[in-house]
């Protein structure tokens, strides 16, 4: 939900400029202990390393969302990007064949890494030209050059699975002809080209999962397996050969299916399964099937019986990953449902008799865990959201991950004339540019007690308690210290969009679920410390809004008056002047009633910064006069350079800057002067 709103966030201070380099790069070293990945290419804290392989030579490879991939040689980190090569940083997919050669699927198609160059190569023309957008049934748009999964059979060809069918390179002729590459299960009479999973069975057939059924190739001509739902789109691991040669299907909504060679029987809650919603299938050394599942746990099938772990445990998880160490444990991956929990997920060991489970506060680097992979060592590696990667020796782990946030979405100064950044991922960074000890930064994230990772908001009170929010409560930090606050303190929500210590120290905070408030002189400490502060719901909704919610309160702000005034998502603003809650809307003059930001100028203007309709000035003192107009307002015909504003700020001398969606513009109280950004994204 929040994953394009977190960009239109960030704070448009030029000084971001100054110190943004004081907070990234690093040294691609291995050792442990400062052995860390960097991300070089600003990709978003939700992208993930969701793909690791071991190699022959006993390298570790990991894909990414938009970093390309990393090789580890056990003493260094090797970055490959666009710049080396590769034809996209989103890689999906990764195959080592016979002779050592590294394929890579991305959402650009396919390239061939001999160990010095990357290949991009030359699909078939007729169905891969361009990148026409495609809808998956995730409501995500993807492109035809989509690479889904990537298998060797025992010819030693190689096949692909992408959104256009599949794809099989023959070894026998050169991997930059495209006539080496023939094109299958591409024509209109198959309702969904996608192939999500390839598997060869040990009579040599291979079978094809698409999102609306099955295939099976013999080597001459296709069978069609009508399941009358899509195997689901967790890549290679869906299709599975018992030791009997039974196949088994994960499906997306039926159970696990199973073809003995004559018939397809489903399994489900009858069976023993706890779920129709499969997500993979595990086959381990003694021969049990695993199945994985959303929120009910794994099930395993000893051939006879099914046998459900965890239904209590995973009951608001996924599960991603499967994996068998060397000596017999069973790991699975895994990652809170709820985008706003940070808490639950995390990796998970089965010895045989108990599941264990290893979050951020064990030192995992992410509790959103996509893939897993042991090396020559036996050592686990444990990649995550937020391109988090980290190791665990069976003691501790140790993080490799890039902790110089890229992503600011708040800045705060305190007293002491240090800048507080909050990230979008990696908690929050103190930048000190007096430190006598040379450290300028200094990073606190959930491993430091902080409630949660996204940092939307900073705020300072009289005795110089940061007050953090957060995606998943409120932080106060005392300078050693976090104390945390959520819904069992009587917060409405744990996601935090807004604060505001107010003159008499009272704490209100904006949630997703509407606002509360808290005065820590006046409350007696106990379970219950905020209150709900009741903002009528709006009765309208922006769904074409990243983020939205009827009682989201985007900004809180103190006028000089003492008028405590709050900005809605859908309702306008609101003024509090201590006993009465009055309105103002559309109705009234304001230009929007989706309002993101709120700034008192030093004239006592009142400044409203909106979603779609640029700004409002506000003067509070023509509110009761019938001949004057109360608001003015600014767009693109006033010289404003967008209408989407997130921020503002005046400056010293008056000047009002505004962050208008990519671009900003200043003020000066008569004339807007523009300072355009690269992209929109900036």
């Amino acid at each position: 939900m929040e994953k394009q709103f977190v960009k239109m966030r960030i704070c448009t201070l030029l000084i971001l400029l100054i110190f943004i380099s004081s907070c990234t790069g690093r040294e691609n070293k291995g050792a442990a202990g400062d052995a860390q990945i960097i991300k070089s290419q600003g990709t978003s804290p939700y992208s993930s390393i969701h793909k690791s392989m071991r190699d022959k030579a006993g390298n570790l490879w990991f894909c990414t969302g938009g970093e390309g991939v990393y090789r580890y040689n056990g003493q260094s980190f090797t970055n490959f990007t666009t710049s080396d090569g590769l034809c996209s940083n989103n890689v999906g997919s990764i195959l080592e064949d016979k002779t050592g050669n590294l394929w890579f699927g991305t959402d650009d198609g396919i390239c061939l890494y001999d160990g010095k160059t990357f290949k991009k190569l030359p699909l078939p023309t007729e169905n891969s030209n361009g990148l026409t957008p495609v809808r998956r049934s995730n409501n995500h748009l993807t492109s035809k050059k989509d690479v889904w999964c990537i298998f060797e059979d025992k010819s030693g060809k190689i096949w692909f699975g992408s959104t256009e069918g599949a794809y099989c390179f023959d070894p026998s002729g050169s991997p930059t002809d495209s006539k080496s590459f023939s094109h299958y299960l591409c024509n209109d009479s198959i309702r969904d080209k996608s192939v999500l999973t390839i598997m060869q069975d040990k009579n040599a057939n291979l079978w094809f999962g698409t999102a609306n059924g099955v295939y099976r190739y013999d080597g001459k001509q296709f069978t069609a397996f009508d399941l009358n739902v899509g195997v689901c789109q967790n890549g290679t691991g869906t299709i599975l050969e018992d030791k009997t040669g039974n196949i088994w299907f994960a499906t997306r909504g039926k159970g696990v299916a199973r073809y003995d060679g004559n018939s397809i029987t489903f399994l489900t809650e009858k069976d023993g399964l706890k779920t129709k919603s499969i997500t993979s299938i595990f086959k381990d050394k003694h021969s049990n099937l695993w199945f994985s599942s959303e929120r009910h746990g794994v099930c395993r099938y000893d051939g006879k019986t099914f046998t459900t772990l965890g239904a209590k445990e995973f009951s608001n998880c996924y599960i991603n990953a499967i994996l068998e160490d060397k000596i017999g444990n069973i790991w699975l991956a895994s990652e809170s449902t709820d985008e706003q929990n940070h808490e639950e997920g995390g990796l998970w060991r089965y010895d045989g008799k108990t599941l264990k489970n290893f979050t951020t506060k064990d030192g995992l680097c992410n509790n959103a865990v996509h893939s897993m992979a042991e090396d020559k060592l036996g050592n686990l590696w444990v990649g995550t959201k937020n391109t988090g990667l980290c190791r665990f020796d069976g003691k501790a782990f140790t993080d490799y991950s890039d902790k110089k946030s890229k992503d600011i979405r708040s800045i705060f100064e305190d007293h002491a004339g240090n800048l507080w950044l909050g990230t979008n991922g990696d908690g929050l960074c103190r930048y000190s540019a007096t430190n006598g000890n040379g450290k300028t930064t200094t990073y606190y994230c959930i491993n430091e007690g902080l409630a949660g990772a996204d940092v939307r908001c900073i705020a300072e009170d009289k005795d110089g308690n940061l007050w953090v929010g957060t995606n998943n409560g409120v932080s106060k930090f005392d300078g050693k210290h976090f104390t945390n606050f959520t819904t069992k303190n009587g917060l409405s929500d744990n996601a935090i969009w807004s604060i505001l210590i107010d003159k008499t120290g009272t704490v209100w905070v904006g949630t997703h679920e509407g606002v509360c408030r808290y005065n820590p002189s006046a409350t007696p400490i106990g379970s219950k410390t905020f209150a709900r502060f009741d903002i009528p719901a709006a009765n309208q909704n922006d769904f074409s809004r990243a983020v939205t919610g009827m009682r989201i309160v985007w900004d809180i702000k103190e006028d000089k008056a003492g008028n405590i005034w709050f900005a809605t998502n859908g309702s306008g603003v609101y003024r509090y002047d201590g006993k009465t809650l009055t309105n103002i809307s559309e109705k009234d003059g304001l230009c929007s009633n989706f309002v993101n930001c709120i700034l008192e100028d030093k004239k006592g203007a009142l400044w409203f910064a909106t979603q779609h309709a640029g700004v409002c000035r506000y003067d509070p003192t023509t509110e009761h006069s019938p001949a004057a107009k109360s608001f003015k307002t600014f767009t693109y015909k006033e010289g404003l350079s967008g209408t989407e504003i997130w921020t503002m700020t005046e400056d010293k001398t008056g000047n009002i800057w505004f962050s208008a969606r990519g671009n900003m513009c200043r003020y000066d109280g008569k004339s807007f002067t523009n300072f355009p950004g690269n992209t929109e994204e900036h």
